[in-house]
Order: C-alpha cells, then sequence, then structure tokens
C-alpha cells in the first residue's frame, strides 16, 4: 500500500531540497506509477467484495480492470524505457509485472471464473511485495526521514504477507490469530506515519502537499485496522465499511502524492 507513496514524498522532499540524487526523471517514474496504480486499485476494488458464488459480481467487475489495466500498462512501458535510474526500471518491471497480473484477474473475473480471479489476485501482492522491496534498495531512503520510512516499509510489507496468510486461511482459529496480527501492523504503520508527518510539517522546504497525502494514507491504515478489529469481533457490517474505507484512502493517497509531483513541475 504505502511503499511506492513513502518513496514519492521522499523523492520529492529530496528533489525540492536541491540535493543530486534522487532527480526530476525519479520523481516523473513515480508519478506515472503513483497515478496508474490509483487507477487500477479503484476498477479492482469491487472485485474485493465479491464472493466465489457469485459470479456475476465478478463479471461485472472484469471488463472495467481489464480497461485500466492496459492504460496502466502502456504508461509504465514507456516510463520503463526512459528513465535513466537502472534500480528504479527494475522496479517499474516489477509493478508492470503485477498490472499484468491484474489483468489476469480481470479476464478471469469477466469469464466468470472466480477461482482463477482470487488466484491473480494473490499473484499482485506478491509482486507488489517484490517491487516495494525492490525500491527500497534504489537508495532513497536516506536522511532524517530513514528511520521512518523504513518502518513503514516493514510494517507494510508485513501487512501485505498477512493477506496472503489470511487468504489461505480455512478455519476460523487461523482467521482470528492472523486478523490480530494485522491489527497490530497496521497500528505500527499508523505510528510511523505519525513519526513521518511530524518530519515533513517541521520541514520548511517540504512541498505543502504533502501532509494531506500522508494523512490520507493514515488513514487507510487506521481503516485496515479497524476492519482486523471487526474480523476479529465478527462484526460484518463494520468489516465491509471499514474495508471499503481503507482502498478508497489508499487510492486517494496515491492520487494526491501523484497530483503533488504534478504540482511541482515533474
Amino acid at each position: 500500500m504505502a511503499r511506492l507513496l513513502v518513496v514519492a514524498a521522499l523523492v520529492l522532499l529530496a528533489v525540492a531540497c536541491g540535493e543530486d540524487k534522487p532527480t526530476e526523471d525519479d520523481a516523473a517514474t513515480l508519478k506515472v506509477m503513483l497515478s496508474t496504480s490509483a487507477n487500477v486499485q479503484r476498477a479492482v476494488q469491487p472485485l474485493y467484495f465479491c464472493f466465489p458464488e457469485d459470479p456475476e459480481c465478478y463479471r461485472q467487475a472484469g471488463a472495467e480492470i481489464v480497461s485500466v489495466v492496459a492504460q496502466a500498462r502502456t504508461a509504465t512501458e514507456t516510463v520503463i524505457a526512459e528513465t535513466d535510474d537502472a534500480c528504479l526500471r527494475q522496479a517499474a518491471t516489477l509493478y508492470r509485472d503485477s498490472l499484468d497480473a491484474y489483468g489476469d484477474a480481470g479476464r478471469a473475473a469477466a469469464a466468470g471464473d472466480a477461482a482463477a480471479a482470487d488466484a491473480a489476485i494473490l499473484e499482485t501482492t506478491r509482486l507488489e511485495i517484490a517491487y516495494g522491496e525492490k525500491i527500497g534498495e534504489c537508495g532513497f531512503d536516506e536522511g532524517k526521514t530513514a528511520e521512518y520510512a523504513s518502518a513503514l516499509r516493514e510494517s507494510d510489507v508485513k501487512i501485505l504477507r498477512l493477506s496472503q496468510e489470511l487468504a489461505a486461511c480455512r478455519a476460523e482459529a487461523c482467521v482470528l490469530d492472523v486478523a490480530a496480527r494485522m491489527k497490530a501492523a497496521s497500528a505500527e504503520a499508523v505510528a510511523a506515519v505519525d513519526s513521518l508527518l511530524a518530519v515533513v510539517t517541521e520541514d520548511d522546504e517540504a512541498p505543502s502537499c504533502l501532509p494531506p497525502a500522508l494523512r490520507e494514507l493514515r488513514g487507510a491504515y487506521a481503516a485496515v485496522e479497524k476492519t482486523m478489529q471487526a474480523l476479529g469481533a465478527g462484526n460484518l457490517a463494520t468489516l465491509e465499511r471499514e474495508g471499503r474505507r481503507a482502498g478508497e484512502l489508499q487510492v486517494a493517497a496515491q492520487e494526491k502524492m501523484a497530483a503533488c509531483i504534478s504540482s511541482a513541475g515533474f
């Protein structure tokens, strides 16, 4: 959820402060990844609330996913070809692979194949972890924000891995255990975003559009925490409400960060 957005924030901070690395080209590459990811996530959201016994729900979501992913892939191929940073190019390539998996999910959903669609969504999670970890190797986590960015990256990867465990659960005890651990990981992520927000807010050179994007991200993690609390308590109404809210806030955070990069002239 957060890795791409946080790296974009760090890149924007560094460029605004006149540092040699990262470059404006890095910021432009991340802008494309953020904006296309937001579009894809918005298209995929309905699929997350479909049940296997309701193939029509999958069919209704599928066509839009395929269309949005195709557009995202075209834009991503362009930045892969144009970016000068080899590490960021590798991360963008893994991101493109995740788009391919979303495309597979969309095609399977359009065909009413719930099992294949769900399997493809699990593959997107694996690839999101992979490109998030690759971005972490690109040298952007430096300076005074490094500690908090690292903590947030660890929490984010933990949440993604736990979501894979949750999807594999076949017993109530497993669900309750994973929900409790994901709730704790989400609380850690909220704390990390709060620390990062404090640094950004105090930095006179930081673009004013950064804090609102990070606050949306904080809200997304807080919603995940509430979702897992509801899952543990068996509160289905709250589970669905907060689950949808988490997705909406994640998309909003990505959109605001992409707009922030655009307003900075990249």
